[in-house]
């Protein structure tokens, strides 16, 4: 499961010690205290650029599938404040799929080549 969908915890901590990791003065009061007075979370907006390519799924089972970086188009649909720079390889953060309807999807291996090579064993459902 997506490591996102899982609840995450802010965790406040006094850290104690010397220069860098170095040992705890000896002449250090112990324990010590923290109060914390306010906590506020961020999030920070989407602006990622969106880019968008289709294909055709008329078969059944596995099938590989190749999209060219040179296939993908400028989405229309952008947020606010999303750059206008272009697609570049050193910049793909990831990937959303768009189905018609109840569909599941499998993805076996996702590669960027010439780049590196990623292999991600997904599986969405709707």
């Amino acid at each position: 499961e997506w490591v996102f969908n899982h609840p995450f915890f802010v965790i406040l901590n006094m850290a104690i010690g010397g220069n860098f990791g170095g040992a705890v003065d000896p002449g250090m009061t112990m324990p010590q205290e923290t109060l914390v007075d306010y906590v506020r979370v961020y999030q920070a907006p989407d602006t990622a650029e969106r880019f968008e390519a289709t294909f055709v799924d008329d078969f059944t089972g596995w099938q590989k599938v190749s999209l060219p970086f040179s296939d993908f188009v400028r989405s229309a649909d952008q947020p606010a404040d999303a750059p206008d720079d272009g697609l570049n390889l050193t910049s793909v953060w990831g990937y959303g799929f768009q189905t018609n309807g109840s569909n599941t999807i499998h993805i076996d291996q996702v590669r960027l080549w010439s780049t590196y090579t990623v292999y991600l064993p997904t599986v969405v459902q709707r």
